[in-house]
């Protein structure tokens, strides 16, 4: 099983009994080559990216703490975003603790926001 498989199936596994998490394919962009992403309410949360890391979108508040634990990369945010990405490398998934404490942000987060049928 590649990278990609790989790491989307853990992910599966993990929201699997997760009611509002619905599963995606991302609009591809020049900063993210990812191959499936985890909606929560209608809010993208984390995306499995082609390298077998994943991208988690986080609070502003916490962009920057986040962003500086081992194998997390901050990508730069938009002053005028609730919140920001954070890449994390495929080592820093190694666990399956590790893998569910990111997804388990992205959640966390993306329950925060209002649904998209609110605006």
């Amino acid at each position: 099983m590649g990278e990609v498989a790989a790491i989307a199936d853990r992910i599966r596994n993990l929201i699997r009994s997760h009611p509002s998490f619905s599963e995606e394919t991302p609009v591809e962009g020049a900063w993210v080559a990812a191959t499936s992403a985890w909606s929560v309410n209608e809010h993208m949360a984390v995306m499995a990216r082609e390298d077998g890391g994943l991208m988690v979108l986080v609070a502003k508040v916490d962009h920057a703490g986040f962003g500086a634990e081992s194998g997390a990369h901050p990508i730069p945010m938009s002053a005028r975003g609730f919140g920001g990405w954070i890449h994390v490398d495929a080592h820093g998934l190694a666990s399956d603790g590790a893998l569910a404490k990111w997804v388990q942000r992205g959640i966390d987060f993306a329950q925060t926001l209002p649904r998209i049928d609110d605006f």
